[in-house]
C-alpha cells in the first residue's frame, strides 16, 4: 500500500475507533497511532493500539495494517505483542481482517473477518467490519490476556520508556526555573533529560534493593529516595547520588513516578536479579541511544577496547573504563551492582576526571564539544594537561573542547587509539598541535568515512614502521603506501576520504603524492611549478578539499601553505616541467585554457571536476527552534496586579505627610556631592537639579524614570526612607517574577535576559542599577 494512503486508512479507521469508544461501552479507553516501542527486533510502531490504561502499560488491542500477511508481519506482531502485554494481536489486510492468538511464541489464526471484493467494497462495509472486530475483541482482550509473572523484559522496559517521556515537560520548566541567570543554554537543554533518567535510575533501583517505603506519598517522593539512597551511594554507587545542582522534580512528575513505582511493585518487578539485569541492559541501550552516544560504524574491531569515550558499551564488548553522562553510568552503576561484579574499570563525566593509573590497551573515543573555551577554563585544562604531559601546549583561545579532550587522551598513552572526530575537524583551530603530538606517538593506520558525517581513526603504537594506510570510503577499501603517508596533514586526510573516484585513482598510481613537503627547502626550484600546480582544476580542487579554502595561496605563502595543508603534489619531473611554463619572474600566469593544456601534456589526462567545489562549512552548534513568546502574555501574568508607581501608592496609608514638591524633566543622575547637597543632571545634560541629602537624591532618581513631571516627597526622612526600601523590594520581587516567566517560555538564558529587560524597559521601570543596593 502506498504510504500515504497507508496513512490516510489509518487515520479514517482512528476516527471510527474513537467515535466508537466515546459512544460505545468498550473496555478501552485510549487509541494511540504508531506508539514506539521497544521490541526483541529493534523498535518498531504498530499502527494501532487500544489501550485500557496507558500510564498504566496496559494494553487492550493492538491492530496492524500490512499490504499481506506473511511470516515476516506475524513476527512483528509477535514481538509487539510480548513488548506491550499482549496475548493477541489482529492484522487488517487487503481481503480479510484476522486475529491472531500468541500461545508459546507462536501465532494461530483465532477469528476472520472476510471483506467484500475491492470492485464492490463500500465504507459501510469496513464501518460494520470494525463493529464486529470491537464486539469480537471485548472477549479475545480477556480471555487471551497473559499473566504478569509471564510479562517480558521489553513489556518492563516500555512501560518505564512511556513514563520516562512523560517527565520531559514539567522537568523542562523546573530546570529553566532553577537555571536562573547563571547556568548556560546547554544545561537548561540537557538537565531535564537527565533529571528524569537519574530519577528513574534511582527509582529501580531502590525496588529492586526494596529500600523504598511502600506507603510513601507522591510529594515527598524525592526525599525518600535522597533518605534511602544515602546509605547505599557513599562508597558504592555514588552515580545514583542526588547533586545539589539537580533541578527539583516538580509535583506533577512525582506523581508520575510514585504510580511507576506502584505499577511495577503491583506486577512483581523484579521477578528476580537476571531478569532486572536484562531490562536494566535494554534501558542502557536506549539512554545510550537517546544521549548520542551509540558506537560508530568502524571497519575495524572495537569490541576490546578497555576505555570508551562518549560511546556505548556494546553486549559483545568487553568490561571497560567509560567517560559519559552521569544519567548513562547510573545505569552501569545499577547493572553492575546486580551481578555484584568487582569492577576494575572506572567511570567519569569527562576525559580529565578519569584515572591516570590505569592501563589502557585500547581506547575508542567519540570526541565532541565545538565550543571554545573561555579564559578559566583553557588555564584549567593547560594544568589538567599536565597530569598526563610532561611538556607545555600554546593553543589559540578557539581552540574547541574537543581539541583539549583529544590531548588529554593522548597523554594517557593508549597502545591503540580509535578516534570519531566532527566534521570539519580539520580545520578547527588547535588541531595542528594535536595532530603534532598524535604522530609523535602512533603511526596512522586506516582512515574510514562513518555514516554520521564524522571520521575515524585507528592509531596504533606498532614498533615496526606501518608499510601503508588503509582507506575506507563508501563500499571501497584501498591501500596508500607509507611514501604518500608519512607525512600526512589533516588536510591530506580530507583528499583521501572526500576526493572524487578519479582522483583516488591519481593517489593510488602515485601521480600525485609523491612530494616530499620539504620541497621548498632544496636547491631545485619548484616553486614555480607548485604554483603553476594550483591555478590548474586539479590544484585547485585538491587545495580546497584539505585547505577548506575558495582563495589560493601567495606565491612567497607557498611553502608554509603546502606544509600547513599537506596538500599532495605531482612527481618532481611535473613540477620541473610546469616551472619551465609562464613567467616566474613576473609572475605571469598563461591563460586558463592554455595553463590546463600544458598541464595536460605533461602530466597526462586529467579527471573532469567541475569547475567550483562547493564544500558544506557550515557545521557548529544545531541551530534549534526558538518559541515565539508573545510579551504580552507574560506581562500579564507578573504585572497582574498592576506597576507600582512610586511615590504615591506608597503614600495612600498616610495620612496627610508633610511633603516637597519636586519638577522632573528626564532621568536623572547624580554628577556630583558636597557633604549633604546632591546634585542631580539629567541625563540628557539639559537640566540641573540640587537637593539636601542622599535619600532625597536616590527618591528622585527612582521617581524620574516614570512619566511624572512632579513629584510631592515626604519631608519625614523615616518616612521616605520607608517608602524607598519598600518600593525597591517591590521592583526586585517583581524582576525576579518577571525573569523566571521568560525562563519558562524562553530556553535560552540570554534571550531570556533581553526579552525580560525588553519589558522592563516597556513598563517605565527603573534598571538594576538605579533601584538595587550593594
Amino acid at each position: 500500500m502506498d504510504p500515504s494512503l497507508l496513512q490516510q486508512f489509518r487515520q479514517q479507521l482512528a476516527s471510527w475507533i474513537e467515535a466508537r469508544l466515546e459512544s460505545q461501552r468498550l473496555p478501552f479507553q485510549r487509541l494511540e497511532l504508531c506508539p514506539r516501542t521497544l521490541t526483541d527486533q529493534g523498535h518498531l510502531g504498530p499502527d494501532l493500539v487500544l489501550w485500557i490504561n496507558r500510564d498504566s502499560q496496559l494494553a487492550g488491542s493492538m491492530i496492524l495494517l500490512p499490504d499481506v500477511v506473511n511470516a515476516q508481519v506475524l513476527g512483528e506482531g509477535l514481538s509487539l505483542a510480548n513488548a506491550l502485554g499482549l496475548g493477541h494481536f489482529t492484522t487488517w489486510a487487503a481481503r480479510e481482517v484476522s486475529i491472531w492468538n500468541v500461545s508459546s511464541g507462536e501465532a494461530n489464526l483465532l477469528d476472520v473477518f472476510d471483506l467484500p471484493p475491492a470492485n464492490s467494497i463500500t465504507p459501510d462495509d469496513f464501518q460494520q467490519t470494525l463493529d464486529d472486530l470491537l464486539e469480537r475483541l471485548k472477549v479475545v482482550t480477556v480471555t487471551s490476556a497473559p499473566p504478569t509473572a509471564s510479562y517480558s523484559e521489553h513489556y518492563f522496559a516500555n512501560l518505564c520508556l512511556r513514563n520516562l517521556q512523560e517527565l520531559a515537560p514539567g522537568l523542562t520548566i523546573s530546570a529553566r526555573l532553577t537555571a536562573g541567570r547563571t547556568a548556560d543554554d546547554e544545561w537548561v537543554e540537557q538537565a531535564p533529560r537527565e533529571k528524569a533518567w537519574l530519577s528513574l535510575w534511582r527509582l529501580l533501583f531502590l525496588l529492586q534493593q526494596k529500600r523504598l517505603p511502600p506507603g510513601l506519598q507522591p510529594d515527598r517522593l524525592e526525599f525518600a529516595i535522597h533518605y534511602a539512597l544515602s546509605d547505599l551511594v557513599k562508597d558504592q554507587h555514588p552515580w545514583l547520588a542526588i547533586q545539589e545542582a539537580e533541578p527539583p522534580l516538580p509535583d506533577d512528575d512525582a506523581v508520575r513516578l510514585h504510580h511507576l513505582a506502584g505499577r511495577l511493585r503491583q506486577l512483581g518487578w523484579p521477578h528476580n536479579d537476571q531478569h532486572a539485569e536484562e531490562m536494566v541492559g535494554l534501558l542502557i541501550n536506549e539512554a545510550a541511544h537517546r544521549f548520542g552516544l551509540n558506537a560508530p560504524q568502524l571497519p575495524w574491531s572495537t569490541d576490546s577496547a578497555t576505555l570508551r569515550v562518549n560511546c556505548h558499551r556494546p553486549p559483545s564488548a568487553e568490561p571497560c573504563s567509560l567517560v559519559a553522562p552521569r544519567s548513562y553510568l547510573a545505569g552501569w552503576a545499577f547493572k553492575r551492582s546486580l551481578n555484584e561484579q568487582i569492577e576494575t574499570y572506572s567511570y567519569a563525566e569527562d576525559l580529565q576526571s578519569l584515572s591516570t593509573g590505569q592501563n589502557l590497551t585500547n581506547s575508542l573515543a567519540i570526541l565532541k564539544g565545538e565550543h571554545s573555551l573561555d579564559r578559566k577554563e583553557r588555564e584549567s585544562q593547560l594544568m589538567l594537561l599536565r597530569q598526563v604531559w610532561s611538556r607545555r601546549f600554546e593553543l589559540p583561545r578557539k581552540t574547541p573542547k574537543w581539541v583539549w579532550d583529544a590531548l588529554y587522551l593522548v597523554g594517557l598513552a593508549s597502545k591503540e587509539i580509535s578516534l570519531a572526530l566532527p566534521k570539519e575537524w580539520h580545520h578547527a583551530p588547535g588541531v595542528e598541535v594535536f595532530w603534532a603530538v598524535l604522530l609523535e606517538r602512533y603511526q596512522l593506520a586506516e582512515v574510514a568515512m562513518i555514516e554520521t558525517g564524522e571520521q575515524g581513526f585507528l592509531f596504533t603504537q606498532c614498533p615496526q614502521t606501518i608499510s601503508c594506510v588503509k582507506v575506507h570510503r563508501n563500499n571501497r577499501v584501498f591501500e596508500l603506501p607509507f611514501g604518500l603517508t608519512s607525512t600526512v596533514m589533516p588536510g591530506t586526510t580530507q583528499i583521501w576520504l572526500m576526493a572524487d573516484e578519479s582522483v583516488v585513482e591519481l593517489l593510488c598510481s602515485k601521480k600525485i603524492g609523491g612530494v616530499s613537503p620539504d620541497w621548498a627547502d632544496e636547491t631545485e626550484p619548484l616553486a614555480w611549478g607548485v604554483y603553476l600546480f594550483l591555478q590548474t582544476q586539479l590544484g585547485k580542487y585538491l587545495w580546497h578539499l584539505c585547505s577548506d579554502q575558495s582563495s589560493l595561496p601567495e606565491f612567497d605563502a607557498l611553502p608554509l601553505a603546502i606544509r600547513t595543508y599537506g596538500l599532495p603534489l605531482p612527481t618532481r619531473e611535473v613540477l620541473a616541467d610546469l616551472c619551465l611554463v609562464g613567467l616566474p619572474e613576473t609572475e605571469m600566469i598563461p591563460e586558463p585554457d592554455l595553463l590546463e593544456r600544458e598541464f595536460a601534456n605533461i602530466f597526462g589526462p586529467t579527471p573532469i571536476l567541475p569547475e567550483s567545489v562547493s564544500h558544506d562549512i557550515a557545521g557548529g552548534e544545531k541551530s534549534r527552534r526558538r518559541r515565539s513568546v508573545i510579551p504580552k502574555e507574560i506581562t500579564s501574568k507578573v504585572f497582574e496586579d498592576g506597576i507600582p508607581r512610586f511615590p504615591e501608592h506608597y503614600l495612600m496609608n498616610l495620612y496627610r505627610p508633610e511633603v516637597t514638591e519636586y519638577t522632573l524633566c528626564g532621568v536623572l543622575e547624580i554628577t556630583g556631592e558636597f557633604f549633604d547637597k546632591i546634585s542631580l543632571r539629567t541625563l540628557t545634560k539639559d537640566h540641573t537639579l540640587e537637593v539636601s541629602g542622599k535619600l532625597i537624591a536616590e527618591a528622585l532618581i527612582l521617581a524620574s524614570y516614570t512619566d511624572q513631571e512632579r513629584v510631592s516627597l515626604p519631608n519625614d526622612e523615616l518616612i521616605l526612607a520607608e517608602i524607598v526600601q519598600r518600593y525597591r523590594s517591590d521592583l526586585v520581587r517583581l524582576h525576579d517574577n518577571l525573569m523566571r516567566a521568560c525562563r519558562r517560555f524562553e530556553p535560552h538564558r540570554q534571550q531570556a535576559i533581553k526579552l525580560a529587560r525588553r519589558i522592563w524597559q516597556q513598563q517605565n521601570l527603573p534598571p538594576e542599577k538605579a533601584y538595587k543596593t550593594s
